[in-house]
């Protein structure tokens, strides 16, 4: 009886150290979950900002074109700078237009005449 007392003794002596070496492990594998976690979230809110910013670009240039295409009087037009796509929503979307320039005539693709 001694003896198998003396060998667990010496077995529960072994294992002092078991719990700090589980301990640091189980933190280490935390850390990187969490690591992991807030990358993801970093990544995922970088992404869908430069969503809303290309589609409020989007927004601005189809509006620009809206106003083009409704305006749009040969000659007579002039620029338009700072015109708001949507104030009730969002106030800060504008867009300009250019004051087009004239050419006296434009080539044909794949002639060798022009329209005059």
């Amino acid at each position: 009886m001694r003896s198998a007392l003396r060998i667990f003794n010496r077995r529960q002596e072994s294992e002092n150290g078991f719990v700090l070496i589980v301990a640091i492990m189980a933190v280490m594998i935390i850390v990187a979950v969490g690591f992991f976690i807030l990358t993801t979230t970093t990544q995922d809110i970088r992404i869908s900002s430069r969503l809303v910013g290309e589609r409020k670009a989007f927004s601005a240039a189809e509006s620009g074109m809206q106003y083009l295409c409704l305006n749009f009087t040969g000659s007579a037009m002039s620029a338009i700078s700072n015109q708001t796509v949507d104030t009730t929503n969002d106030s800060t979307a504008k867009f300009d237009i250019t004051a087009p320039t004239y050419v006296d005539s434009i080539p044909a693709a794949g002639s060798g005449s022009e329209w005059v």
